[in-house]
Formats: C-alpha cells, structure tokens, sequence
C-alpha cells in the first residue's frame, strides 16, 4: 500500500486548508479506508509535515503550527493512527522534512536508523545531514525496495559545479550496486524524476531538475541504473502512472493522500514528450482526487488500484515488470464500497 504528501498545509501567504473539515483534509478517512485493507506492507512516499505557518481563519482554527511534536501529532501520528497500528511500514523522506523544515522531528520519530545527536538536524546550517545513504529493504529472495533519501534535492535547475548534483550521482551508484543483489526493484524517493506536473500559468513541469542532472552526469545504459522495473514517488499532489518507450522502468506518483492536490490536469500531453533526453513518454494515467494506492501480486503479476477516499477503487492496471518494456493495461471499475 502506497501514499504520501499527507500532511494538511498551513503556508504562509495564500496556501491554507482547513485542517478541521474532513471533506478538505480527509486523511483521517483515508488512514481508516487504508487499514481496512489489512495490508502486509505501507510505504509512505514523504512529506508529513505542512504545518508550518500560523492559522489565519476558522477552517484550521486552534490548529497547532511549527515543528514541535504537537504539530506531528496533528499532521500524522493522531489521523494515521489505525493504518500506523496495521501494518509495518517504510517512511521514506521528503523536503518538508529537510533541515531547514521539520528534519528534527525526522530523525526524532522516522528515520529508519539509529538516533545520533551529532545527525539530527539540530544545526540546521549543517546541510550534510540532509543526505543520507541509500538502503535495501529485501521483500523475498526476488524482490526488493531501495529507498533514497531526495530531501536535498532542489527544484532550481542547478549550476555547473553543484556539489549536490555529485552526491547524487554517487548515490544512484550505491543504488546500482543495490539493485545487483536482486533480479526486481522498486527504487522508493520522494521527488519525481520521470514524472510530471503541470501549473495553469506555467504549463507542464518535468522532474526534479537536480536529480535529473545527477542522472545525466552518470549516464547508465537506460537513464536509470539497470535492474530497477519500477520507481515509486510522491512530491506532485496527484495519483500518476507512466511508461515509456524504451527500457526505462515505470514511474508512479503517490502524492494524493491529504494535501492540497495539483489543479486538474488538461486530458492532453504534447506529442513525443520527453521527461529526459531520450526518454519519451508512452502512455501515462493520472488523477487529481485524494485516496491511496494499492499494488497486489495476483497469478504471479503485480495489480494496481488506485483507490478513493472511503477504499474504492477508481482505476485497476495490471503491470508488466518481468521484462523490459515495462507496461500496464488499465481499466475503470465501477465504483463500489470496499468490502470489510
């Protein structure tokens, strides 16, 4: 189970939700609808934390702000609580949680490693502890996520030099050699890099232009490091799905869980658009409405659904990940109410 950009914004100057209707923050009803599936596995895609500026009207009245442990109550641990007591879970981090924002309360109560003082974002002018080294988690003897820690990953389009455009490159190095201990990989980060946006006065966003360039410094045989079928990724408020000609592995985008979602998408792309140099999108499905995503082995083949608020699912896909090119064949069920 897959979902991320959970948290309810409270940005200063216009970016406000409120944070008391259900109808307008529905992660609580999401949280409830996710553990009802009984899942084996919950990854959260990042971004928990959005906090941050003081309430200025009755929609998010007496709500608590900052990056105190109240407000993670609020954000996270209070709403997601039945799904946080279903399931194990993998937390992946995002930039709502870097240094400079709540990466105290990431290393304090998500971080996968060992609690250290002197890596704690408590300095936030240490920007090194903003990166932090991928790491494997097997699902079997086949399978396996590789998780990569993007907080750092800014979104202006770096400078000759960037020094964290190096780290990067040498990060999907370590993730390459990763990927060799098993034969499929899902490779789980927070920022979209073979994805895409798009902003009514700006038009269509491609990927995290740092990571982007990380990977065109490399330049493995496909754009990715070999052995990976799939990339999991949050970031854009939005359910997407995406495949490509060629053998790049799939992107899907989690990002719908409780934020304020991306305005609509137009029902058009630009013909033979290209995400990278030489990557060119195929075929790609997407949704601005709030729910969660579900992927299950069925006859040996993983099933996606994407799922709505109350557990129904909108879109079913089957996905072929055995062999390059990596594809899905989808359909739109009729909405019925989950089944407990």
């Amino acid at each position: 189970m897959l979902l991320g950009d959970t948290g309810c914004r409270l940005k200063w100057p216009a970016a406000y939700q409120s944070c008391n209707d259900p109808q307008a923050w529905p992660l609580a009803r999401v949280a409830q609808s996710a553990a009802a599936e009984r899942p084996d596995l919950v990854i959260h895609v990042g971004d928990y934390h959005y906090r941050e500026s003081p309430c200025p009207s009755g929609g998010c009245a007496k709500s608590p702000q900052g990056y105190g442990s109240d407000t993670w109550d609020a954000d996270f641990f209070e709403p997601m609580r039945p799904l946080l007591q279903a399931a194990p879970w993998v937390f992946t981090r995002g930039n709502h949680e870097s240094c400079t924002r709540a990466g105290q309360g990431w290393f304090r109560f998500l971080d996968p490693h060992a609690y250290a003082p002197g890596h704690a974002c408590d300095d936030p002018g240490q920007t090194n502890e903003d990166f932090t080294a991928p790491y494997a988690i097997p699902l079997g003897p086949r399978h396996q996520l590789i998780v990569l820690d993007s907080a750092a990953a800014s979104e202006k389009t770096p400078r000759p030099g960037t020094a964290a455009v190096d780290v990067f490159a040498a990060q999907f190095d370590q993730v390459a050699a990763l990927a060799r201990n098993r034969p499929h990989n899902w490779l789980v980060l927070h920022h979209p890099v073979l994805g895409y946006g798009y902003q009514p006065l700006l038009g269509y966003q491609k990927g995290n232009p740092t990571l982007l360039a990380a990977l065109q410094e490399k330049r493995y045989p496909t754009f990715f490091p070999a052995g990976i079928q799939l990339t999991l990724q949050g970031h854009i408020h939005t359910f997407e799905l995406n495949r490509f000609e060629g053998s790049e592995p799939m992107t899907l985008i989690t990002g719908f869980g409780g934020s304020l979602l991306e305005p609509a998408f137009p029902k058009w792309l630009p013909d033979h658009f290209q995400l990278a140099p030489g990557v060119t999108l195929s075929e790609t499905r997407s949704d601005q409405r709030y729910g969660y995503t579900v992927l299950e082995q069925q006859d040996g083949r993983w099933a996606l659904l994407e799922k709505d608020v109350e557990g129904r699912s909108r879109l079913r896909c089957t996905l072929q990940l055995e062999q390059p090119p990596y594809g899905f064949e989808c359909s739109t069920p009729p909405l019925q109410k989950r089944l407990d």
